[in-house]
């Protein structure tokens, strides 16, 4: 995990949800045991440099693509991430202008 300064902390992101991921299926304990304890620490410190708008997109990208679409765990998910990405407001927003515009 050297030289992560120079990354921009979206790839750095992907790199530990990639290596977790790939510690988690080893046949290694200890592998298994770094994917369960430290890693994670790893993944908080950059989720925590992120805006809400990449926050956001990354709920949507890593967590929302792996749920059960028919779920609603699946629904939770859209709501945070549009909310996090401040989606939703925006689309309330236009919303309401189309309605003005519908009432003159």
């Amino acid at each position: 995990m050297g030289g992560s300064r120079h990354r921009p902390i979206q790839r750095q992101i992907q790199e530990l949800i990639e290596e977790q991921r790939r510690r988690l299926r080893s046949s290694n304990r200890a592998e298994r045991l770094a994917a369960a304890l430290l890693l994670p620490a790893f993944l908080a410190r950059r989720l925590r440099r992120l805006d809400d708008c990449q926050l956001g997109q990354l709920l949507e990208d890593e967590v929302f693509s792996n749920l059960d679409l028919l779920a609603p765990e699946a629904t939770i998910c859209l709501v945070a991430a549009d909310r996090l990405r401040r989606l939703y407001p925006r689309m309330e927003k236009q919303l309401e202008e189309g309605k003005d515009e519908l009432s003159r």
